[in-house]
Formats: C-alpha cells, structure tokens, sequence
C-alpha cells in the first residue's frame, strides 16, 4: 500500500485516483511545465524587441489563451486515438476477450486529458504575465523574470519528487532549461527590435 502520507506517496496516489487519474496528471505537468516556459519565453522575448509593456502583456495574453486552447486540443485528440487504437486491438485480439476496463482508464479520458491540460497551461503561463497585468511599469520585466525562475524551481522540485530523483537536481536542471529558452527568445526580440526598430508607448 502507497504511503500517501510521503509527497511522493502523495503524488503516486493522485496519478492513479481522483481527477488527476489515468494519465490526467501527465497531462497537467506537461501543461503547467510548456505554459511556463514557453510564454516565459514569449514575454521575454517580446520585451527584448519592444519597449511597450502593453505589448508585452497582449502577447503574453494571446501566447496564454492560444498555448492552451493547443495543448487541450492536442490532448484530446492524443488519448482519444490511443484509446481508440486500444479498443480496437482488443477487440480483435482472440486470447485477451477485449481487453479490461482497467487497461483502458490507464489511457486515461479524452476530456480529462484536454481539461486538466489546459487548466495548467494557463497556471503555468499566467506567472511570467502577472507583473504586466499588475501594471507595474518598468519593474514588470524583472519582477516576471524573478517570478518566472521561482515558478521554473518550483515545478522542477516537485517532478523529481514524483520522479523519485533530487530535489535540488530537478529544480535547477527546470530552472537552467528554462532560463536558456527566456534568454534565447530574449536575445532573438533584441536583434530583430533592433532591425525594425523597436516599438514604445
């Protein structure tokens, strides 16, 4: 019997039970890891490219809304093939009988997957545009990067807890990947802002 008392014991227990059952909690990790980084990514990226905070924050905005209308769509559409693929080796396969109910809610439900990772999707895209929707001025730039690795920390601390790995090496492995992505997009916004040349309020 799992101790659930332990976070990972925790973790194992709602990967198989409750709403983040069959392949649901998969999804939200997927969900709030690509929303985090990717429009981490967008901010900064933009942010090196223009100087306008409300263009920051609309693309912020659409990057949050279109990323996770995408990762739904592309969930739904993911475990719903699996399962019909299952179904449908199991119905053909003579020594099985069709397969188990059991096998089938490993797969997980086509709607669950597509809720689940849209919900943490936008979680996870709404920290790096948080300071923006603030309306904090210059200060939102560093206080969405600040925010944004604490967030990149956080998330890799609590998958090697699942994963049964460090701590300490998630996080930081989270944080460097991340950060690398931010600064590349950031770098990218600098050299075409500065070719077209930069937008302002």
């Amino acid at each position: 019997m799992t101790d659930v008392k332990s976070p990972k014991g925790f973790l194992r227990a709602l990967a198989r039970e409750g709403p983040l059952g069959g392949g649901n909690l998969r999804a939200a990790v997927m969900g709030v890891n690509d929303g985090l980084i990717s429009n981490f990514s967008i901010v900064m990226g933009v942010a090196g490219g223009v100087d306008s905070p409300t263009i920051v924050m609309l693309a912020g905005i659409a990057g949050l809304l279109a990323g996770g209308f995408s990762m739904a769509a592309g969930e739904y559409i993911s475990v719903g093939s699996q399962r019909d693929v299952y179904l449908h080796q199991a119905r053909d396969d003579d020594e099985d009988g069709g397969g188990s109910d059991s096998d089938a809610r490993l797969i997980g439900s086509p709607w669950g997957a597509a809720f689940s990772s849209f919900a943490a999707f936008i979680i996870g895209a709404f920290v790096p545009i948080a300071p923006y929707l603030a309306n904090l001025g210059g200060l939102s730039f560093y206080l969405s990067a600040a925010l944004s690795a604490a967030a990149l920390l956080a998330v890799g601390g609590l998958i090697a807890v699942g994963s049964g790995r460090s701590v300490a090496w998630g996080a930081a492995r989270m944080l460097l990947v991340g950060s690398l992505a931010a600064a590349a997009t950031y770098g990218a916004g600098w050299v075409v802002g500065g070719v077209v040349g930069g937008v302002s309020d």
